[in-house]
């Protein structure tokens, strides 16, 4: 169903405060990720007393970014590819995050409170007809909304609903957002322009469960969780815009 992968990404929502872009900690880094090829530099994030300088480790191409703020250790892996062919699929995206994660871990041992797994990617190309078609089917469109061609358009909705994740049954927030998008996409022939749908996932354990429990152990049969949660919704998704 996803024609155009965009981009993915994985969070694990953990005390990050002493992992700050220190020498023993950039050095510490640079050994677990020796064979990923991973750079050490910086961000910046802005907190109540200003801005404070945070640890990032990214391969060269920026394909793939190991971003370290406040709170929270988000790996990113990015388009560097024409048609986002460098992506590959979300669960090898999740066994290549998971194991990337791990590895911190494994060297500053600590806890996750959440998790959080966010894809992004264009639908085929449609007709006018057939676009046209989507957007009254979700909008159900009154007065000049209905007679006028809707250029730009975007729905959101959130459920939460209850699975196992890891070694806990967990409340699930499933966020999806579906637009409407135009923009310019790398091709074998350089940058084309494209007006398609986007579909973006969002699957995040609860922010309101506050307790400190996913290990390590515990990273790859959670994110699969997941990960199968989304690809559930897709499938359902799918038949629903006929692609």
């Amino acid at each position: 169903m996803i024609d155009v992968p965009q981009g993915y990404q994985l969070t694990f929502f953990c005390n990050t405060d002493e992992l700050l872009p220190t020498a023993d900690n950039i050095s510490a880094m640079l050994d677990v990720f020796r064979d990923r090829g991973l750079l050490p530099g910086t961000i910046q994030e802005l907190q109540l007393t200003g801005p404070q300088v945070r640890l990032r480790f990214s391969s060269p191409s920026e394909e793939w970014n190991v971003n370290i703020p406040t709170g929270r250790i988000d790996i990113h892996k990015n388009s560097a590819a024409p048609m986002g062919a460098n992506l590959g699929t979300v669960d090898a995206f999740v066994a290549d995050a998971v194991d990337l994660l791990t590895r911190v871990l494994r060297r500053f041992p600590r806890k996750g409170n959440r998790l959080s797994l966010v894809t992004v990617g264009l639908l085929p190309e449609m007709s006018d007809q057939a676009m046209a078609e989507t957007y009254k089917r979700i909008f159900r469109p009154v007065g000049i909304y209905a007679s006028s061609p809707a250029v730009e358009w975007d729905a959101r909705s959130v459920v939460r609903v209850h699975e196992a994740v890891g070694l806990s049954t967990e409340a699930v927030n499933a966020i999806a957002t579906i637009k409407r998008t135009q923009g310019q996409m790398g091709q074998a022939s350089g940058l084309v322009p494209f007006d398609r749908i986007q579909l973006s996932f969002d699957i995040n354990t609860y922010h309101g469960t506050t307790d400190y429990r996913f290990e390590s152990g515990d990273l790859a049969a959670a994110y699969g969780a997941l990960a199968a949660l989304r690809s559930r919704i897709l499938q359902d998704l799918k038949a629903y815009f006929d692609v």
